[in-house]
């Protein structure tokens, strides 16, 4: 799978599963990426978040894609680093796909809410691509 292909799975309105670790044992659970761009892989969470708490600790992370269309399963291995660009935070919070985030946005007043939205980014990342067809096959890491 070529890597215009991978980008472009990444960046569909889909769950994608983040694996990190608390006290040494894995967590697991699903995210949204906000987009896979020329700045890196985004995403979005609370402060009050233990997977954003896990993250500041352990940040090398693994997540994983599965594209229902060609039922590829698509890793992608990296670090995270916390955000703070507010221009970075306005666009997430404006974007039609974060609209559960405006009563947030509302109830809480721009300085509370702006404060408690952690956005993460990985800008270097290891993608590796599993499908039946490959099963037996080695998986070879492509960069992002």
């Amino acid at each position: 799978m070529e890597k215009q292909q991978i980008l472009s799975i990444l960046n569909k309105p889909q769950p994608a599963y983040l694996a990190t670790l608390e006290n040494g044992e894995p967590r697991v659970r699903g995210i949204q990426l906000f987009c896979v761009d020329h700045r890196g892989l985004i995403f979005q969470t609370g402060e009050m978040k233990a997977m954003a708490d896990q993250i500041k600790a352990n940040p090398q992370v693994e997540l994983c894609v599965l594209d229902p269309e060609t039922q590829a399963q698509i890793r992608v291995r990296g670090k995270f680093e916390l955000c703070d660009e507010m221009d970075l935070k306005i666009e997430i919070v404006e974007h039609p796909s974060r609209f559960y985030l405006k009563p947030m946005r509302e109830k809480m007043g721009d300085d509370a809410f702006f404060r408690m939205i952690q956005v993460f980014r990985m800008q270097e990342a290891t993608a590796q691509v599993w499908t039946m067809a490959t099963n037996l096959s080695p998986m070879a890491p492509m960069k992002l």
